[in-house]
């Protein structure tokens, strides 16, 4: 830094709000704090304001208003949607995830592992590419969630997630993809 500039090359990571977002959320920060979920009027224009904004990334992602579940972070959510999908099927002790994914997602199921669970980390190629044979053979009948990222944070490489899935649903498997990094940007 010279002279007091910031030369910031994370912004995938986290990024400076936008003056825009400020003036939206700033209401919320001072004067409309309730509780969303009381029963009371002052709660009731949070309530309006997280219904507003989970309708505006319904049509972000092209999805019902009510398919759209706010989280503190995409940590949270990642690791909601796998141990949900451990608890799904108790049989289902298995786990195929990338060997690049976030640390989000990686920590977490070398954590699972520790407690018993399987983990097999599928390797990618000199570019960055996972190989979709190699992965369609990971899957078997103990598996219980496939969980590769959209966009890799580190080298941008997008995986083709609607493959994946494609293959997922044909083995009747559930697939998470991380895509905190993908949303808004494709």
């Amino acid at each position: 830094m010279n002279n007091g500039e910031i030369i910031y090359l994370d912004n995938n990571a986290t990024t400076q709000l936008d003056s825009a977002v400020v003036e939206e959320m700033l209401p919320f920060l001072t004067k409309f704090y309730a509780n969303p979920s009381s029963g009371y009027q002052f709660g009731a224009e949070a309530r309006r304001a997280i219904d507003l904004a989970r309708e505006r990334v319904s049509v972000l992602l092209d999805c019902e208003a009510s398919e759209i579940v706010f989280t503190s972070c995409g940590t949270e959510s990642n690791n909601a949607a796998i141990n949900s999908a451990m608890q799904f099927d108790p049989r289902g002790k298995h786990i195929v995830t990338s060997a690049v994914e976030h640390s989000a997602v990686r920590r977490h199921c070398q954590e699972l592992e520790k407690r018993g669970c399987e983990v097999t980390f599928l390797g990618v190629d000199q570019d960055g590419n996972i190989d979709l044979d190699e992965l369609e053979s990971l899957i078997r009948p103990q598996t219980a969630i496939v969980s590769i990222m959209w966009a890799n944070n580190e080298t941008g490489i997008l995986f083709p997630v609607e493959k994946i899935a494609e293959i997922c649903c044909a083995k009747r498997v559930l697939f998470h993809t991380d895509a905190v990094q993908a949303v808004g940007k494709l």
